[in-house]
Parts: structure tokens; sequence; C-alpha cells
């Protein structure tokens, strides 16, 4: 397996960790938002994904 591949199991796992604990707690003091928050690392890797896959998708034309 690559390191930077590695490296972000590694982020999401912890990520996963912390967002399991926090967002139970956040939910039961009225935070709304800690729904949310906790998601957007994984935002952030679903739109690396897709850019990387339209960029390959580009080189791919060429």
């Amino acid at each position: 397996m690559d390191k930077g591949k590695l490296y972000v199991v590694i982020v999401l796992f912890i990520w996963l960790i912390v967002a399991i604990i926090t967002i139970p707690t956040l939910i039961s003091n009225g935070n709304y938002s800690g729904i949310i928050s906790p998601l957007i690392p994984f935002v952030f890797v679903v739109m690396y994904y897709i850019y990387k896959w339209v960029r390959k998708d580009n080189d791919d034309e060429k």
C-alpha cells in the first residue's frame, strides 16, 4: 500500500473514532450542527477522489 493511502486510512480511522465519541454528546446538548461538522473530512476525501477520477478521465482522452 502506498504511504499516502496509508496516511489517509489512519486519519480517517482516527476521525471516525472521534466522531463516534463526540456526535452523541453534541446532539444531547442540543448542538445539531454536530452531525454536520464531523462529516467535513469525509466530504473532503470524497471531493478529492472525484477530482482524481475526473482528472484521470481527462488524461485518458488526450
